[in-house]
């Protein structure tokens, strides 16, 4: 089973909002620093059966 979880303290979040863990707002080079890796491993560990979406802007 995987799981996910994020800290949304102090942010005015409700149940069912979107939310972005790396895109246009929050690089994934960012995460990658503050999880102490490098971007690609970040990508790599997304297991195939999360659904990906691609969105052309």
């Amino acid at each position: 089973m995987d799981s996910c979880m994020l800290d949304v303290t102090g942010l005015d979040v409700q149940r069912g909002t979107p939310v972005e863990i790396f895109g246009d707002h929050a690089p994934l080079e960012d995460l990658a620093k503050a999880s102490g890796t490098i971007p690609y491993e970040l990508l790599c560990r997304i297991p195939q059966r999360v659904r990906r979406r691609h969105l052309r802007t």
